[in-house]
């Protein structure tokens, strides 16, 4: 897609979306940054580490674009992604319910970067970690959750209605041991949200120094989004946030046709209809809560 296409889709704005979550400043706000993102020499732990990563200036894409494009340099978190952030929350609001008692076990149905974040903290904090995932995994990073210390069991790639979807074993898993065994369901989990709402968000905001104009990121549990969005619109609803999805993709046009049927809830969250499940890729088919105030945009690029 051409800078001038990018332009269009975003109303005006040029916005872009990588592997990192994007910012984009426009030309009238493109002077130096009155915030730095925060350093320090202090020594932390590893879940101290997680999170407060840098904003990264992307002069390519700023001057393609004509505005300062800043990309949120999540990789930098212990196991790698923006993911890390979630795993911390999902564990500690668990300790904090009750639901995952001291030397329990953390379930997860999970092919992707969760199960490592998931895997970082369990062994941080001391509980073992059992993970289940699609045969599609990459070897990768099963291995780098065997080296955190979880179990990993692999699953053949079925339809979601099919008992034997990795999503399902799960659940079995953690029926069969419901006094040890917690599953965050990173789905349905408002941790995965709120970890986005306090940390992420505002990280954003700071650095910026408020002078944010576009943010934009790709979505699976819609949490990272969702979170972040939710935060900067509160701070100020003029601020545009897309979620992009690649041409094809399943993200996009799933939430698209779905949100005509959809319902708001009493605390103002839109839940998407249940579905039966009819395909293999992690999260679609589950109902996703995202909060209608973020008046997020959809759309689609090409590659």
């Amino acid at each position: 897609m051409t800078a001038a296409g990018l332009q269009r889709a975003a109303g005006g704005l040029a916005l872009l979306a990588t592997g990192a979550a994007i910012g984009v400043l426009s030309e009238r706000t493109q002077k130096q940054l009155s915030q730095p993102a925060s350093t320090s020499d202090e020594v932390v732990t590893i879940l101290g580490a997680i999170g407060n990563t840098p904003l990264l200036e992307i002069p390519s894409l700023s001057k393609l674009t004509g505005c300062r494009i800043l990309a949120k340099a999540e990789f930098l978190n212990p196991s790698g992604s923006v993911k890390d952030r979630a795993a911390k929350y999902l564990i500690e609001s668990a300790e904090k319910s009750g639901d995952l008692p001291p030397g329990g076990t953390v379930v997860e149905a999970t092919g992707g970067n969760t199960g490592l974040g998931l895997a970082l903290v369990a062994a941080a904090k001391g509980y073992k970690a059992v993970f289940t995932m699609p045969a599609v995994t990459s070897t990768e990073k099963i291995a780098l959750m065997q080296a955190f210390g979880a179990t990993t069991h692999v699953q053949p790639g079925v339809p979601l209605s099919d008992p034997n979807h990795f999503y399902h074993l799960a659940k079995r898993i953690i029926a069969d041991n419901p006094t040890t065994h917690f599953g965050p369901d990173q789905f349905e989990n408002m941790a995965n949200f709120q970890a986005h709402y306090e940390t992420t968000g505002p990280e954003v905001w700071r650095q910026t120094a408020g002078r944010l104009d576009g943010f934009v990121a790709a979505s699976g549990t819609g949490g990272t989004i969702g979170g972040i969005s939710k935060f900067l619109k509160e701070k100020n609803p003029a601020i545009e946030v897309w979620v992009v999805d690649p041409e094809g993709g399943a993200t996009a046009g799933y939430i698209n046709s779905k949100r005509t049927n959809s319902t708001v809830q009493p605390n103002g969250w839109e839940m998407l209809p249940k579905t039966s499940g009819d395909t293999i890729a992690e999260g679609i088919g589950l109902p996703r809560a995202t909060p209608t105030s973020s008046k997020v945009s959809w759309t689609t690029v090409s590659s």
